[in-house]
């Protein structure tokens, strides 16, 4: 039997290391805004949501810095952040990041089917889970972004960057189906780049989604300054997975 991570910790590692990872050499451009990536033997397309972008070859100081970022367990598949992001980054100025979507698949289960059975058991421990507390995970991903600081300085052309957790707050399940379970949360991020503090709160969704036999996590970011930002994440996170699901 597969054995599965920590789910919450996946959600958070994707999330705090920025979870933009380099697109890998076998995507493909979609005949729309999407890409094609293979895992095991089937080709999976990731549209892209209403609004926003591939950045591959167009963003680089996005790029730069998202070499540094991708978890171990996960393999990226697709990224996608606003058109204005990407301009920003061709100008050489700061991107803001305010919004933007992210899917990623397990290393660990590219090679197997997953049954729908087995499905709901990782559903159901994620349902399980993710209402537990957040300290551990907190403390695990602090660890990496310690041991990785110095990378990520030279990518956003820092000598230093310092990178602070905080609280991670639980906002619930956003949708429950028979081949998807997306749920959100909050969270504190503080950085230090040599050039003042800034923090930040983070609205995030993160969906587990069954695609032709195979998992995928589908991440939807929005900086967060109310309620209204959950709701953003919410939607985008239910119809990005709808989306995702059409196309294959």
């Amino acid at each position: 039997m597969l054995k599965m991570p920590t789910r919450p910790a996946i959600a958070l590692l994707a999330t705090v290391f920025i979870a933009l990872s380099p697109l890998q050499a076998a995507a493909e451009q979609a005949s729309g805004k999407g890409v094609v990536q293979t895992i095991g033997a089937h080709r999976v397309t990731i549209p892209a949501p209403a609004g926003f972008q591939d950045p591959t070859g167009l963003a680089p100081s996005v790029e730069r810095l998202i070499l540094q970022l991708v978890p171990p367990t996960n393999r990226q598949l697709a990224a996608f952040i606003e058109p204005s992001d990407i301009a920003l980054s061709a100008a050489g100025k700061a991107v803001p990041l305010r919004r933007y979507f992210i899917a990623q698949t397990l290393r660990a289960s590219e090679g197997k089917e997953l049954s729908p059975s087995r499905f709901a058991e990782i559903k159901a421990a994620v349902e399980k889970e993710q209402q537990k507390s957040f300290d551990s995970v907190v403390s695990q991903v602090q660890s990496q972004f310690d041991t990785k600081a110095g990378d990520m300085g030279k990518a956003v052309g820092s000598k230093s960057l310092d990178l602070k957790l905080g609280e991670v707050r639980p906002v619930g399940t956003f949708a429950n189906t028979a081949t998807s379970y997306s749920f959100g949360f909050l969270m504190n991020i503080a950085a230090n780049a040599g050039q003042g503090k800034t923090e930040r709160t983070l609205a995030v969704g993160t969906t587990f989604i069954l695609v032709k036999d195979k998992l995928l996590y589908l991440y939807v970011y929005s900086q967060y300054q109310g309620m209204a930002d959950v709701d953003w994440v919410r939607n985008a996170s239910r119809d990005w997975a709808a989306a995702v699901q059409r196309e294959n």
